[in-house]
């Protein structure tokens, strides 16, 4: 991995601590955190852009990953019914 792809990543999940209220990191903790890194302000904005396209893909990749386990931990149709006649039974 190239040393700015991890810079990058490491930057992604320090942040990620800061959301509030599981939305967005708030813009000002991904500026707070480019200046301690010593970036400058064209820098900082290219930051910012890599963090908002890693949340997305992120949130992207957590949802499929609720939904893939949703189906992975339903029961089968033949289960479904045997559970359903049990309770009707």
């Amino acid at each position: 991995m190239e040393a700015f792809e991890g810079f990058y990543l490491r930057a992604y999940w320090n942040l990620v601590t800061e959301k509030r209220g599981g939305i967005v990191i708030p813009y000002s903790e991904i500026i707070e955190y480019g200046e301690r890194s010593g970036l400058d302000s064209t820098m900082i904005e290219v930051l910012i852009v890599v963090i908002r396209q890693l949340e997305v893909r992120h949130e992207r990749w957590a949802k499929g990953e609720r939904t893939r386990r949703e189906l992975v931990d339903r029961p089968s149709p033949a289960k479904r019914q045997k559970s359903m006649s049990k309770r009707n039974g």
